[in-house]
């Protein structure tokens, strides 16, 4: 190890519930929070599908919905 210093690390948090879409108590949320959820749920779940890398893509999420990316970030 001469010359380097310290060693590469990876940190790996499984978070299962960005998998899954937010269904769960949305009776009492206003109708621009369950937008919100529709949104991130699209850009988790979908977005992934269509984008050429795999990985979620806030662009074509922004299309989908119809709304610009500094709404969205």
């Amino acid at each position: 190890m001469k010359g380097k210093i310290g060693c590469p690390s990876r940190i790996v948090t499984p978070v299962p519930h960005l998998r899954e879409p937010a269904k769960k108590e949305t009776k009492n949320l206003s109708e621009k929070t369950k937008l919100r959820l529709k949104i991130f749920d699209y850009y988790y779940q979908i977005s992934s599908r269509y984008s050429l890398s795999g990985k979620p893509n806030a662009k074509l999420t922004c299309r989908h919905f119809g709304i610009h990316r500094s709404y969205f970030y």
